[in-house]
C-alpha cells in the first residue's frame, strides 16, 4: 500500500551469507537487472569475506550502490557507531573506488516506532535512508539509472570478452612463435 511503491519495485534478495547455496546464486543473478543496489551489512559483523566478495561482482557489473549498515543499536556509543561507519567506508572505497553512500540505521527501533512507540524513530536514524531513496528514485533520477543500467551491463560484457580475447591473442602469439621456431630449425636442418 505505500505509494512509492506503485512507481517502483523493491526486490529483497535472499542475501551472500545464504546457508543455501542457491540462495546466493538467486542474488547473484538478479544484481545486472537492477539499477540500484542497497547493500545491507550488519554493524556486528560488517563486511564479511562473503560480502566483499559479491561487492566486487556488484562493481563489476557498474551498480550504483548504497550501503546501509544495520542493527547500530547494539551498540552502546556514537564513538562505536563512527568506528564501524569508517571501516565500512574504509572498505567500500578499496572495493568500489568511489565513496558510496553509507546508512548506519536500526531497523528495529524504526519497526518498534511504526508499530506504536513514535520516540523511537528519531533514534533508529531510517528516516535519512528514507529519503534517500524517495529522492534517489524520483521520476527523473529512475530514467537515468534505467539508461545506466545497461551501459553497466555493457561495459561489464566487454570488459570480460575483451579480457577472454586478449587471453586468446596471447595463446595465439605463443603459438606462431612456436612455429617460427620451428621453421627456423627446419631451415637450418635443410641447410
Amino acid at each position: 500500500p505505500a505509494p512509492l511503491l506503485s512507481e517502483i519495485s523493491i526486490v529483497d534478495t535472499p542475501g551472500t551469507n545464504a546457508i543455501i547455496r542457491e540462495h546466493e546464486q538467486i542474488t547473484t543473478e538478479f544484481v545486472p537487472r537492477s539499477d540500484l543496489v542497497i547493500f545491507l551489512t550488519s554493524a556486528d559483523r560488517p563486511f564479511t569475506e562473503s560480502e566483499s566478495t559479491f561487492l566486487r561482482r556488484i562493481r563489476d557489473w557498474g551498480k550504483k550502490i548504497v550501503i546501509v549498515i544495520n542493527k547500530t543499536d547494539i551498540l552502546d556509543t556514537k564513538e562505536e557507531i563512527d568506528q564501524v561507519i569508517q571501516f565500512v567506508s574504509e572498505n567500500a572505497f578499496n572495493l568500489l573506488n568511489v565513496h558510496p553512500e553509507i546508512f548506519p540505521v536500526s531497523a528495529r527501533m524504526a519497526l518498534r516506532s511504526k508499530l506504536g512507540e513514535p520516540a523511537l524513530w528519531q533514534k533508529s536514524e531510517f528516516e535519512p535512508l528514507e529519503n534517500f531513496i524517495r529522492e534517489t528514485l524520483d521520476e527523473k533520477s529512475r530514467i537515468q539509472l534505467k539508461l545506466l543500467n545497461p551501459l553497466g551491463v555493457g561495459r561489464h560484457l566487454i570488459g570480460r570478452y575483451l579480457d577472454l580475447t586478449n587471453s586468446r591473442l596471447e595463446l595465439l602469439r605463443d603459438d606462431i612463435s612456436v612455429i617460427e621456431d620451428v621453421n627456423s630449425q627446419l631451415g637450418m636442418y635443410r641447410a
